[in-house]
């Protein structure tokens, strides 16, 4: 139980992470947080779990109707891992 309640844990501090105001917070002010604390967001530094946090983070933007800047677009649609 005590690992499971870790993870719940983990979760709630991601999602108060990515969220400002009642908005998600950008793309690249999103990356800069995975950089400087990519255990928290990623488990591990892999280019592969980069791209799937990434994908889940579009995912939920488009899920809450918030779209994407140019930059956003130019990034998702450039990024290969």
């Amino acid at each position: 139980m005590e690992k499971q309640e870790e993870i719940w844990q983990a979760v709630g501090r991601i999602t108060i992470n990515i969220f400002e105001r009642d908005k998600m917070i950008g793309l690249f002010e999103l990356l800069q947080k995975v950089e400087k604390n990519s255990g928290m967001y990623l488990g591990r530094q892999s280019v592969s779990d980069l791209f799937m946090f990434i994908a889940g983070y579009e995912f939920a933007r488009s899920q809450i109707n918030e779209e994407l800047t140019q930059a956003e677009e130019d990034f998702y649609n450039e990024f290969q891992p």
